[in-house]
């Protein structure tokens, strides 16, 4: 900055003359004059995004189509009630309670676990190796579908059932006698009676559910 009084040049943020002493006055143009000491960052340039080939972005598509369609697909196959009676009793023969009861309609859980839990707790063995579903009824609320099955039942008191729906039969062994029972007779008895029925469903909120 120019002292006005003596004219020498002094630092340009010097108050008083370096010389004389006199008092500096920063007039309205050496200010515009003055050079900025701000110096705006330097903002890094983002890379660039690639474009998704067209190609990609249809098989992506299609593979959500696939996902979406399989599930549909899937809870047809398995929300009906010839598949859901299938599961209730492929459940029971694995001895899995849970899954079986979850087949049950809500309501009557309870009940059907305390009747399952009195089934399962008198028998040392379960084997079911085959289960048919047949005689299918179905109406938009209800049905009914009958169950062969191919199993194997040891009860903890020694006396052992097994049946083949090939024969229809029941053969029971006491363990000393083995007899063959017709099917008709199964009534009689009640640890095998739970095996063989006509098992009645109802839809639930578009769900089908094992009723008693």
């Amino acid at each position: 900055m120019v002292c006005p009084q003596c004219k020498n040049k002094n630092p340009a943020d010097a108050k008083f003359c370096e010389k004389c002493g006199t008092k500096l006055v920063i007039t309205k143009a050496e200010t515009e004059k003055a050079p900025s000491t701000f110096k705006l960052p330097k903002i890094p340039k983002l890379p660039a995004i690639p474009a998704i080939p067209r190609k990609i972005v249809l098989m992506a598509v299609g593979v959500i189509l696939v996902v979406v369609l399989g599930s549909f697909g899937y809870q047809k196959l398995t929300n009906n009630p010839k598949a859901v009676v299938s599961r209730y009793f492929k459940a029971l023969g694995k001895n899995d309670l849970t899954t079986a009861l979850a087949l049950v309609i809500p309501e009557q859980r309870l009940s059907a676990k305390s009747n399952l839990d009195s089934f399962l707790g008198s028998i040392e063995r379960l084997d079911i190796t085959k289960v048919k579903v047949t005689n299918v009824v179905v109406s938009d609320s209800d049905a009914t579908v009958e169950v062969k099955l191919d199993f194997e039942m040891k009860l903890k008191s020694g006396q052992k059932f097994t049946y083949l729906g090939s024969k229809e039969t029941l053969a029971i062994f006491d363990g000393k006698t083995r007899v063959e029972v017709p099917i008709s007779e199964i009534q009689k008895y009640s640890e095998a009676r739970l095996l063989f029925r006509t098992v009645k469903l109802e839809k639930v909120k578009g769900k089908w559910y094992i009723t008693e």
